[in-house]
């Protein structure tokens, strides 16, 4: 820019109107991007640049299922891996300036090489003045020529520096802004495809594997998946120090376990009536490996920060991998003739029919009492009328809808997703479950009151019957409870109509007493000369009700 305004400068002396337009023209085109530059800069500084004053490390750790690879393998990018990278980056410098100057030495040995070559010219012009002095006069000549052709070649040359110079300049600027996203998607945890070289990438990844313990491996076959599925599941940090963007690529590391994921969905058992029997799941999801001897309990909130891929989802080893031991999940997959007894069975009760749709699939569990189907598809003019009864599952094809008689439900498909993860599984299980634990409850105690209102809440979701379902403790505690109210309640009955028999009987006898007082009265008030004695006429009420 400097040099820019001394030519401007030199340009005003020679053609002053053309000089100020044509550095006009290049002052406003630059402000605008050396603004932008700035802001983008400081923009990013913001973002990465660590205070000085901040003493912070990250707890370092090995992992089983999940690893990460930064550094040597394991571990995060600290200040201390920081100022490590960062020398590492200045020893770098320093042998590209070590070449720079073995360049420099050899501009030297070339000038001086030039010099020589000069002085031999010098020699020959010495001989050859006869001849030189008979140009004189053409150059002489040729001076106000040469001014003219001077000015035209010198606003060339600044036209073309200036233009330059902008090129130059837009270019600084889009690589700015191009290193803004490139930040921006790191903090997002994705890498720009301008930051990533793929042939060094894996270059750098053979050699990872190489030092990658025994019994680990990098969760993506590149060769077959190629490198956008390890994209994927990786995750990038980015410090800023001493004026240096350092990107750390961690890559999880997997185990050998392989584990199916499931999706603990309860189906009701009818009882009687609008009783069903229901088993409650130790969690939401289950990782069982293909041996079945271990499993990995899961909730939405640990698979939510799953990573996936196109077949697999790759999850942090943060629950302990336990033996099948007794757990109720692992026992039903061996098709027991009873409910195991590590398994929790509950009761709920309900009238209406319930459709839950499977996640990734035009598939709907269906619990009805009796319910009539409508089919219609869009390729066919028919119309299909199936009954449905009993638990099972309904399988539509894209095409096709399912209503019911009454229009209550409707069951419209979507564009089905094959994966192979699962989320929703329901096993066909022949199991015979014993209700004879129900004996001792009398079955005109379960009625609605036992069970929760919101019964309604469960009519499209079989994820909800839990919540409003009670155990066979739970129950008999209720009955136990209504019962001891209806006594409590009988109890005050009795209390308050003898309350009520005493109350009228007192009023009774204090009617009585005043009448008989009163009689009394007007008896004494007769004339004193009829001699009657009425003392003896005029006793107290009260003996005569003994």
């Amino acid at each position: 820019m400097d040099q820019i305004k001394k030519s401007c400068k030199l340009g005003e002396q020679l053609d002053k109107e053309y000089t100020e337009h044509i550095c006009a023209q290049h002052s406003g085109q630059v402000i605008g991007f050396l603004n932008e530059i700035n802001t983008n800069k400081e923009h990013v500084l913001k973002i990465v640049e660590r205070p000085r004053t901040q003493n912070f490390r990250t707890k370092r750790g090995l992992i089983n299922i999940v690893g990460r690879i930064a550094n040597v393998l394991f571990g995060v990018c600290d200040d201390v891996d920081a100022e490590y990278f960062h020398k590492k980056i200045k020893e770098l410098e320093h042998s590209r300036a070590r070449i720079s100057q073995i360049a420099d030495t050899q501009t030297q040995i070339t000038k001086s090489i030039v010099t020589n070559v000069n002085s031999s010219l010098v020699e020959l012009e010495s001989k050859e003045k006869t001849l030189l002095k008979g140009y004189n006069y053409l150059l002489n000549e040729a001076i106000t020529e040469r001014k003219r052709v001077g000015i035209l070649e010198f606003k060339q040359a600044l036209a073309q520096r200036i233009a330059l110079l902008n090129i130059i300049i837009t270019q600084y600027a889009y690589e700015t802004e191009n290193l803004v996203n490139i930040v921006n998607a790191a903090l997002q945890g994705f890498i720009h495809s301008s930051l990533l070289d793929t042939d060094e990438f894996n270059k750098q990844l053979k050699e990872i594997k190489l030092q990658i313990p025994v019994g680990s491996g990098i969760p993506v076959d590149l060769l077959e998946s190629g490198i956008s599925e390890l994209l994927r599941i990786i995750n990038i940090n980015v410090v800023y120090i001493k004026g240096i963007l350092i990107f750390i690529i961690e890559i999880p590391l997997v185990s050998s376990y392989d584990f199916v994921l499931y999706k603990s969905i309860p189906l009701p058992t009818k009882v009687h009536n609008n009783l069903y029997a229901i088993m409650q799941a130790n969690s939401e999801y289950v990782a069982i490996d293909k041996s079945r001897l271990y499993y990995v309990e899961l909730n939405n909130y640990q698979l939510a920060k799953c990573k996936s891929t196109t077949n697999t989802m790759i999850c942090k080893h943060e629950q302990p991998i336990q033996h099948v031991g007794d757990s109720c999940e692992l026992m039903l997959f061996r098709k027991p003739k009873s409910v195991p007894p590590a398994c929790n069975i509950k009761y709920i009760k309900f009238s209406h029919n319930i459709w839950h749709k499977l996640d990734n699939r035009n598939e709907w569990i269906y619990v009805t009492n009796n319910e009539s189907i409508i089919i219609t598809c869009k390729n066919s003019s028919d119309t299909y009328t199936i009954d449905v009864s009993g638990t099972g599952i309904l399988s539509l094809e894209n095409n096709c809808e399912a209503n019911t008689v009454d229009d209550e439900i409707k069951l419209i498909p979507k564009r089905e997703i094959n994966s192979k993860i699962v989320k929703n599984f329901s096993p066909y299980l022949n199991l015979s479950i014993n209700f004879d634990m129900l004996k001792d409850l009398p079955r005109e105690n379960l009625n609605y009151s036992l069970f929760p209102k919101e019964n309604y809440k469960i009519k499209n979701n079989l994820n909800k019957l839990v919540e409003n379902s009670r155990s066979l403790d739970e129950l008999q505690n209720q009955i136990s409870h209504v019962n001891e109210n209806k006594n409590n309640k009988s109890y005050d009955y009795l209390f308050i109509i003898l309350i009520l028999i005493n109350s009228i009987g007192l009023i009774l006898v204090l009617i009585i007493y005043n009448k008989n007082t009163i009689l009394c009265h007007k008896e004494r008030t007769l004339d004193k000369d009829d001699n009657i004695e009425l003392s003896n006429q005029c006793e107290s009420p009260s003996p005569r009700l003994v």
